[in-house]
């Protein structure tokens, strides 16, 4: 305990004093870190990246209890942003697509079980915008403009064979 305490102490003096040091700091939650003046990267469990100045920064992955991946992508002061993936609990993918300032925006993409394609489309400000199309077995099964959530203006329908079937036209209410 006196060699801890005693270690400690080193490190927040050297800190503190802006002093480059990399050390590895091991302690009994399996936390990991490597500091490199205000850096730390921390790995854990369920975690791993970077943090500077305690907020999370560049790549990080996080893990369910079974030990798979869960979701990765970057942060920037402590916000996720530009490409980011996302996996079911078997480590499959399941979603991926764009942050800006920790909310959707950008083209995303959506896959089933399968790990196949079954929608895809843009959102603004975590909200689904533009123009998505939806699918079933690879076959595309729909597609129209969709504003504020919620389909407008005319869809296109097609039957499992992937040819034209009809259009439906949505109001937007």
């Amino acid at each position: 305990m006196i060699k801890l305490i005693s270690f400690l102490t080193l490190l927040t003096l050297l800190l503190s004093f802006k002093i480059q040091v990399d050390l590895v700091i091991k302690n009994r939650s399996n936390l990991t870190y490597i500091t490199k003046n205000d850096t730390l990267y921390k790995k854990d469990n369920t975690s791993e990246g970077y943090l500077i100045k305690n907020k999370k920064n560049g790549y990080w992955k996080y893990y369910n209890k079974n030990g798979t991946i869960e979701q990765e992508g970057e942060y920037l002061n402590n916000k996720k942003t530009n490409y980011w993936f996302f996996y079911n609990f078997k480590g499959k993918l399941i979603s991926e697509g764009r942050f800006l300032n920790n909310v959707k925006n950008g083209y995303w993409k959506y896959y089933d079980n399968n790990e196949l394609l079954s929608k895809e489309g843009n959102y603004e400000n975590d909200t689904m915008t533009g123009y998505w199309k939806f699918y079933v077995n690879k076959k595309l099964i729909k597609e129209g403009w969709i504003l504020a959530n919620k389909p407008i203006s005319y869809w296109n329908i097609y039957h499992e064979n992937g040819n034209f079937s009809h259009q439906i036209n949505y109001s937007g209410d």
